[in-house]
């Protein structure tokens, strides 16, 4: 089998070395031009004078040929305006220069403003009208700095990369001095590659796109300078505003066309090398050739180009190929491209064979239904308690890059459950077991399933999907249907804990009994022996009652705690009774031991 390469940039990395520069890893695709084109033919272009200009400027530069609507811009310009006129000038819409023009203009000159300054020139210049040197030379010796950068005014804190872009356009322009790209560069920013200028009032792709102009017209700006602007703004082409669209263009035409260096791009798809400049342009005459490759282990490959192809004979996998780009001679440089590529096989399924047996093992007995891609078998498998476990197997054609193989089983309700298939040699398999866990956990119990076969992988051209056939599960038995989450539920019953069975009341009065049996003795007793009982008389009469009142309070305490006390409360009941049943008891004892020792000493 023949593999089929499929474009795949994961990463691209351009080296540096002696006389090799570093370029952009991406160029303005077709689907790029197609949605610039979609925001700007979106755009009115009569409604404001330098929308109008950013969106017929940037559908020029993308072949189309807009109709410019020049009576309706004329009747929104303002003759105080510079930018008004610069914009109608560059759009050919201005023919002829009025008193109050060339009044505005002639203020712009030397109003201070480098920006008015370059606007006032550039528009007097086209019109074919003289341009006061003398005003221009003030304006930029005034905003002039010792590093070689220009300020936008005198109040200005300091310098900024569009002014000095547009100082050396005016110095150009009055043929004032050399244009050196040093000050610029300066005043730009260099990051991971990419170099870009930034502005106050002014986006990052603006600025850089107005300053490009001037550093391609320098003495010594450097061919990597200019590979690394590209490479910024081919990182910045996902925009949707119709100023950045414009600017994105505008900078782009310049890369691709210029006497310093045209940044260059290699592509790679379908095994082909192709290299471009940034608007997707071929460079005819380049030669491309592999300096080393890798495979996704590490391991080195020998790969040669056949013309600007890889070979067909690679094999599946991820590649890291090194290419050499010698440009023909001109506003090019040599460069070393690193891409990823991905190298795909066809895998297709080639033969299935399914069995409906009792067991794993086979008798050979049972009945084999067999298919050859891209055909079904004829009928329905059908199974039952007797024949309950399904052997699969599959044979493929291509190679074992194969990532991705199931069988998939889907309900005719709708639903779907899916099992990986097993290497078995050369083949693949699978062997399901209806009754198990792993299948009725994930199926939907018993009904029409149909088979289907799924190939795919990373390194596979495309996936593959073959309905096999169809097969009748009715064991195991449907299971009892799960009562819904959310639905109405049955009403509730509880059984209760039973009372425990009373006993016999005989048994608690006996018991009753027995307890108070002493209390009786001890009264008989002292009737039997004649004893009177009395109060003690006196002040033992007070504390000796008040003995008593508190022993009757602690039985009236135990007498509510059984009936409606709880333990918490019992407790804090008898704490207080302890106190005066105490002080009581002892000054009672006290008193009857003094009055006893008293009558014996008598």
């Amino acid at each position: 089998m023949i593999p089929t390469l499929r474009r795949s940039v994961l990463a691209a990395t351009l080296v540096l070395s002696h006389g090799i520069i570093s370029g952009p890893d991406t160029l303005l695709t077709t689907a790029d031009k197609s949605r610039f084109l979609k925001v700007l033919k979106a755009k009115s272009t009569k409604t404001d004078i330098s929308g109008s200009f950013y969106a017929l400027s940037a559908l020029t530069l993308l072949g189309e040929k807009p109709k410019k609507p020049c009576q309706s811009l004329l009747k929104l310009k303002s003759d105080d305006s510079i930018q008004d006129l610069y914009f109608l000038v560059e759009l050919g819409c201005l023919r002829k220069l009025s008193t109050s023009m060339m009044s505005t203009l002639e203020s712009g000159l030397s109003s201070g403003a480098i920006a008015d300054a370059f606007m006032a020139a550039e528009v007097l210049t086209k019109m074919g009208s003289k341009v006061d040197k003398e005003a221009i030379e003030g304006v930029l010796s005034s905003l002039a700095q010792k590093d070689g950068s220009y300020k936008a005014t005198a109040g200005a804190s300091r310098s900024d990369a569009v002014s000095t872009a547009f100082a050396a356009k005016l110095g150009k322009l009055i043929g004032v001095g050399k244009s050196s790209s040093s000050a610029l560069i300066k005043l730009g920013k260099k990051v991971g590659g990419k170099l870009y200028f930034s502005s106050t009032g002014r986006n990052r792709i603006e600025t850089t796109s107005l300053v490009l102009g001037s550093l391609l017209s320098s003495s010594d700006i450097s061919a990597d300078d200019i590979a690394s602007i590209a490479v910024f703004l081919m990182s910045s082409k996902h925009v949707e505003e119709v100023k950045d669209i414009s600017h994105i263009m505008t900078a782009l035409t310049l890369l691709s066309d210029n006497t310093v260096h045209i940044p260059l791009v290699l592509t790679v798809k379908d095994g082909a090398t192709k290299v471009s400049n940034v608007v997707g342009a071929p460079v005819k005459g380049s030669k491309v050739t592999v300096e080393s490759a890798e495979n996704s282990n590490g391991d080195k490959v020998d790969i040669s180009l056949s013309g600007s192809k890889l070979p067909s004979n690679l094999k599946p996998g991820l590649y890291e190929i090194k290419f050499k780009v010698t440009p023909p001679e001109g506003a090019y440089a040599e460069q070393l491209a690193t891409r990823s590529v991905s190298v795909t096989a066809d895998v297709l399924p080639k033969k299935v064979a399914v069995i409906a047996a009792r067991g794993s093992k086979l008798t050979g007995k049972e009945v084999k239904h067999t298919a050859t891609f891209p055909n079904s078998f004829p009928g329905e498998i059908e199974t039952d308690e007797n024949e309950y476990v399904l052997h699969v197997k599959v044979a493929l054609t291509g190679n074992d890059k194969v990532e991705q193989l199931f069988m998939q089983l889907s309900h005719e309700s709708g639903k779907t459950v899916s099992f990986p298939l097993e290497p078995t040699g050369k083949n693949f398999g699978k062997k399901l077991n209806l009754g198990s866990p792993e299948f009725t956990n994930k199926a939907y119990g018993p009904g029409l399933y149909s088979l289907s076969i799924i190939v795919g992988g990373t390194l596979l051209t495309k996936s593959t999907r073959w309905e096999v056939g169809n097969i009748m599960i009715t064991w195991p038995p449907a299971s009892s249907p799960s009562v819904e989450l959310m639905g109405p539920k049955e009403e509730i019953s509880h059984t209760f804990h039973q009372p425990d069975p009373v006993p016999n009341i005989i048994l608690p009065l006996a018991f009753t009994a027995i307890c108070l049996a002493p209390l009786g003795i001890i009264f008989v007793g002292i009737q039997h022996l004649g004893l009177k009982l009395k109060l003690p008389g006196g002040s033992q009469n007070i504390w000796a009652l008040s003995f008593l009142a508190s022993l009757l309070a602690i039985i009236g305490l135990n007498v509510m705690y059984f009936l409606f006390l709880n333990t918490f409360e019992a407790l804090g009941g008898l704490l207080i009774l302890a106190v005066p049943t105490v002080i009581t008891g002892n000054r009672a004892l006290n008193d009857l031991y003094a009055k006893r020792r008293k009558t014996k000493t008598e």
